[in-house]
């Protein structure tokens, strides 16, 4: 592959190996780690069979490696070490200077240990295919040999025809035991050397994965990974508290979500793309039946009024097959409509787009209608408006439609005070709109004899603790932090006395 104007140069040498194994070689400026392992592997002549692992000590430390991160990792790493993904760090932020080098741990059980040095930014040979190897000495040990111990004796039992294993040895080094096959003791030749496409080994390297397979590492239009935070930077820190809230460990990480309330400037667009990623890939979510991060994005965005939300809200709301309901459960319903009504700063655009949708999913159009009344409450959507508006979409439901969208819309008009629409909900009873298990008749008439100010009043109570302006009360009483005791999601958070939200609430 052609390149830029300028590429990186390693030497790579294999540490405990007399005569020393040793390449040097050019990659593309835009390589990742991950792209580095298989040119080294490819340049040395290993077969990528086994795992590996960078360390560069006196950037970040002993305890982070830069490799393959495994679920059952602590038993190959020490208790303090963390493995991060390479393909997640560009080379070339990782070796920022000539001279950095660090330790290429290659096979965990041979522990083939490499000595690479970043030598520093060299000019792009126009003619040249990069990656290449421009210089080296000594073949790469066979596969297994049983690590730089093995391949010393080898050495010494090839070099002696007499020796006893020598013709056993021999025969197996006919076998395919390095990429550079058949192994003969102190032969290199530059020619021989090939590089595979990183992005075609990461597929092989993953083909066996219960997960769906992805074409190749995160890269940018460039072709360069992502802009990682880098192990021990402040953005670092950001990884481990959102860690924190991506899977349940059974508590309430209330310290962690009060580092993010604090940090919302930073944090902010992080959620964002949590959230953004419920409409890029939801059926990579619903895969992970253990993730939760995007319940908490939500939670926390609205309860931090970003208005950059609504957008990514109006592309949940039309979703297909119930799939917002399969991805929020009941925070979507409890919850969905006070973040459409905290993060629309006073502009109902996105929440009348999504309330006039009938191809939009139920509960997210039930949230919208949801969101207004709480406009009503909060004093910025007039209440006639409001009334106006419901009795509108209520006009619209027909015979044929599922009879939430109008119950909910009846009930709505009813916790405002139904006034003079009470004629129009009966027509909607006797249309048979209305689901009379979810509203009775006679409930319109108790609510249409009270005064305004009581069926106000009345919804305030009943929709007010699901506001999320305590984000820890609003979160700590799900039921998966509380899943070993008597605890009851009805504990710290009451049913709603308004008659939608009340009724929304069973159905929900």
């Amino acid at each position: 592959m052609k390149t830029d104007e300028l590429v990186l140069q390693f030497r790579i040498g294999l540490q405990e190996v007399e005569p020393e194994v040793w390449r040097r070689i050019q990659v593309p400026a835009w390589y990742s780690l991950w792209d580095l392992h298989v040119a080294i592997q490819d340049a040395m002549g290993w077969q990528d069979s086994h795992l590996h692992s960078f360390t560069l000590p006196d950037r970040f430390g002993e305890d982070v490696l830069f490799g393959i991160p495994l679920e059952d990792a602590g038993e190959l790493e020490g208790d303090t070490q963390r493995t991060v993904a390479g393909w997640l760090y560009a080379t070339d932020r990782v070796f920022d200077a000539p001279g950095v080098r660090a330790d290429y741990l290659y096979d965990f059980g041979d522990s083939w240990l490499h000595d690479v040095t970043f030598e520093g930014l060299v000019p792009a040979d126009d003619d040249a295919d990069y990656p290449r190897c421009i210089d080296g000495a000594q073949p790469c040990p066979p596969e297994d040999i049983g690590g730089a111990g093995g391949y010393a004796n080898l050495l010494d039992i090839l070099a002696d025809p007499e020796h006893e294993e020598a013709a056993d040895y021999a025969d197996w080094l006919r076998g395919e035991v390095t990429r550079y096959a058949p192994f003969v003791p102190h032969h290199f030749d530059l020619a021989d050397i090939t590089f595979d496409d990183p992005d075609e080994r990461w597929r092989v390297a993953f083909s066996d994965t219960e997960e769906a397979l992805p074409e190749g590492p995160p890269r940018s239009e460039n072709r360069r990974p992502p802009a990682f935070p880098l192990p021990g930077s402040p953005e670092d820190e950001l990884i481990t508290i959102f860690d924190a809230i991506n899977y349940n460990t059974g508590e309430y990480p209330r310290d962690e979500v009060e580092y993010i309330v604090r940090n919302a400037d930073v944090c902010t667009p992080l959620l964002l793309m949590m959230l953004e990623e419920v409409v890029e890939d939801p059926d990579g979510i619903l895969d992970d039946p253990e993730y939760m991060g995007h319940w908490f994005a939500l939670m926390l965005l609205g309860h931090l009024r970003v208005s950059g939300t609504q957008a990514i809200l109006a592309e949940i709301a039309i979703m297909p097959d119930a799939l917002p309901s399969e991805l929020f459960g009941d925070i979507l319903t409890e919850f969905l409509p006070a973040v459409l009504h905290r993060t629309c700063a006073g502009v109902y655009d996105t929440i009348h787009a999504i309330a006039r949708n009938a191809e939009a999913d139920m509960w997210v159009r039930s949230s919208a209608v949801d969101a207004i009344l709480y406009g009503v409450l909060a004093g910025d959507y007039a209440r006639e408006d409001a009334l106006r508006l419901f009795a509108e979409l209520l006009d619209a439901c027909g015979p044929d439609d599922d009879p939430f969208m109008a119950s909910h819309l009846a009930a709505s008009m009813v916790d405002l005070h139904p006034g003079e629409y009470v004629d129009r909900i009966r027509r909607a009873y006797e249309d048979g709109l209305i689901d009379p298990g979810y509203m009775q008749w006679k409930e319109v008439l108790v609510d249409a004899e009270k005064s305004i100010d009581d069926c106000l009043a009345g919804l305030r109570a009943g929709s007010m603790c699901r506001y999320i302006d305590d984000i820890h009360a609003s979160i700590e009483w799900w039921a998966c932090f509380h899943e070993d005791s008597d605890y009851t999601e009805s504990d710290p958070a009451p049913v709603r006395s308004g008659a939608a939200f009340a009724k929304r609430g069973r159905a929900g």
